[in-house]
């Protein structure tokens, strides 16, 4: 659904669209294109305000988390559903990778929400919650990565036990 005058009224705009559940929307920084984002698909992107959309070439499942580094625009990270796998563009966009992601708990195969978080001065470092129901029964909690993703180390001193 979407507004063109502030929430007054709704108009469906996602004719060409899967009809299944959606997860998130992201805007392009910059930009009037944007992305939706859809359960057991991948995701899709409108360049002409909602009137229709075409697949996006993402990395695997739907993503429902996105955070655009303030420091640095072009960088966007996305994370989740599978293990909160986490995508990186450098680009604004046009391109994504899966970084290595070392160090964060194994048992990524699952479904589990983990939502992201950028440093407001250091693009390069990220945070992300992970559900201890799929770390194993231990090692939930708040990792933090200084490299864009490819290492993690759990900073979750203080935090209730997780167990």
């Amino acid at each position: 659904m979407q507004t063109f005058d502030a929430g007054k009224t709704w108009a469906c705009t996602s004719t060409g669209m899967s009809q299944v559940v959606m997860k998130s929307v992201f805007v392009f920084p910059g930009t009037h294109d944007f992305l939706v984002t859809l359960m057991d698909h991948s995701w899709y992107i409108t360049r002409d305000g909602g009137k229709t959309f075409a697949s996006y070439p993402g990395f695997g499942y739907e993503r429902q988390f996105f955070q655009v580094a303030p420091s640095d625009p072009k960088i966007i990270y996305a994370s989740g559903p599978r293990a909160s796998q986490v995508t990186l563009s450098r680009d604004g966009g046009k391109t994504w990778k899966f970084p290595a992601q070392k160090g964060l708990p194994g048992k990524r195969d699952h479904y589990i929400r983990g939502s992201i978080a950028v440093d407001p001065s250091h693009a390069e470092t990220i945070y992300l919650a992970v559900s201890n129901e799929f770390a194993d029964g231990k090692g939930g909690g708040v990792y933090v990565s200084r490299d864009a993703g490819e290492t993690w180390s759990r900073m979750s001193e203080g935090l209730p036990d997780l167990t």
